[in-house]
């Protein structure tokens, strides 16, 4: 498993939003992944969460949120154009890591995302489902009151568990910032709870023989994405791990309700 570099995270609550970016991504073979990596290191500066500079990976950690008849991942099996993700990230596999909490919202081509750091009393918040009581329904920037209002008027909760290790690069130029990474080695565990988001066991392999190239940029495609297109002839192509872990831990069926009720309670 990678290990992440000790850098402490912003102040928890510091809401942050990224300005609206474009996504490619792009299914490959492993050793036409280990080509690219090769290329990559050459190219660009690994990201600030490498352990090891360039040619090292972490291990990144992501707890996804949906209703219990999936409606957050049957809006991407569907197509649908407008649609957003909620879940849990954190990095590395060490009780206390720092979590946030991501709101990735899609449309068509491009996305957006915002973030908070949670502290100890918002992750207790969501693992206990502590009910409203009075406090105000409109989340407002307040993501994790936004989450509250879902878990408590639409039955949010839990879906899947996914981890994953991941060589990264990042770039900045002007106003545009390019980040382009390896997911390798895809697992999944179905039901998890807030307290295991570094679990180690229960994982289902998802995706072991290729790898997950993801490109993201603001304006300009960038030269690294042209020349790789051109080496290793890349098609893009839909690479959701949390659509592909839903289907390999859960089944593309809507989970049974007493199970779903049992999760919730936990």
């Amino acid at each position: 498993m990678g290990r992440t570099r000790e850098v402490p995270p912003p102040a928890v609550g510091s809401p942050t939003c990224g300005g609206v970016r474009h996504e490619r991504k792009y299914l490959v073979a492993a050793g036409d992944a280990e080509r690219i990596a090769a290329l990559l290191r050459t190219w660009m500066p690994p990201d600030g969460h490498a352990p090891g500079g360039a040619g090292s990976s972490y291990t990144v950690r992501s707890l996804y949120f949906d209703t219990p008849d999936l409606a957050c991942y049957r809006a991407k099996v569907d197509g649908i154009a407008r649609r957003h993700k909620l879940r849990l990230r954190a990095y590395g596999d060490q009780p206390g890591a720092p979590v946030r909490l991501e709101l990735k919202e899609r449309s068509g081509q491009v996305y957006r995302k915002r973030r908070v750091w949670l502290s100890d009393a918002d992750l207790a918040l969501l693992r206990d489902r502590v009910p409203l009581d009075g406090e105000p329904v409109e989340p407002g920037d307040d993501l994790v009151r936004r989450l509250r209002v879902l878990m408590e008027r639409r039955g949010y909760a839990p879906s899947v568990l996914v981890a994953y290790e991941r060589e990264a690069y990042t770039e900045s130029s002007g106003d545009d910032t390019v980040r382009i990474t390896l997911d390798r080695d895809v697992r999944a565990r179905a039901y998890p709870v807030v307290h295991e988001l570094v679990a180690s066991d229960g994982f289902a392999p998802v995706l072991t023989r290729s790898a997950i190239l993801e490109v993201k940029f603001t304006d300009v495609v960038p030269l690294a994405l042209r020349q790789l297109t051109a080496r290793f002839a890349l098609q893009r192509r839909a690479s959701s791990k949390y659509a592909s872990s839903v289907a390999r831990v859960i089944g593309a069926n809507t989970p049974p309700r007493e199970a779903w009720v049992h999760v919730r309670g936990n």
